[in-house]
């Protein structure tokens, strides 16, 4: 539900980034910002209630094979372990992810760092992650194999969507899915 300030503003939307495979949106409003990158399927099927209509060709249904992603999908949530950082000459963005496996004791933690380039980068880092207190989840792809791993670093995320949790601790599960807030119940 938006702040009361925020009803009749519309919302603004920007492609941020567009390829044969995906588009990735920046939609907001107000003091909300989100970033996500939509990869639709190869083919997609939609049912109108009613049936076809009239004059339309019932269109033959064939399974298409889908190819599996590049790299394995990641959602987790957690806290920053120190301010995001944005570098502007190479267009990069680091976020240093505090997750906590046992949400009773937070001095375990398993650090994981958040990348993301181009603009990309610079919309995450318009989203003001510079207090170790907040929580956000984080969406991407798992590319902890393609990249050394430093001491201390569970693994290494590109994300596609970054988003802070308000109104609840962040959770303990990872997931191997992209699962944004917005999809829960």
């Amino acid at each position: 539900m938006p702040a009361p300030h925020e009803l009749g503003k519309p919302f603004a939307v920007k492609t941020l980034e567009q390829t044969d495979t995906s588009i990735t949106l920046q939609v907001g409003r107000g003091s909300e910002t989100v970033v996500f990158t939509y990869t639709p399927p190869y083919k997609v099927e939609v049912d109108f209630p009613g049936g076809q209509a009239a004059g339309e060709k019932e269109l033959p249904h064939t399974p298409e094979a889908t190819k599996p992603p590049e790299y394995p999908a990641i959602t987790l949530e957690g806290n920053p372990a120190f301010a995001n950082k944005y570098d502007p000459k190479k267009h990069t963005y680091l976020l240093r992810l505090a997750y906590h496996p046992n949400p009773k004791n937070t001095k375990e933690a398993l650090f994981y760092n958040v990348v993301a380039s181009g603009e990309k980068a610079e919309a995450f880092y318009g989203l003001y992650i510079t207090d170790t207190r907040m929580q956000v989840r984080v969406t991407g792809d798992d590319i902890s194999d393609t990249v050394r791993k430093r001491e201390g670093t569970a693994g290494t995320i590109k994300a596609e969507s970054i988003e802070i949790i308000r109104g609840r601790k962040a959770g303990s599960e990872i997931l191997h899915e992209k699962v944004r807030l917005s999809e829960l119940p």
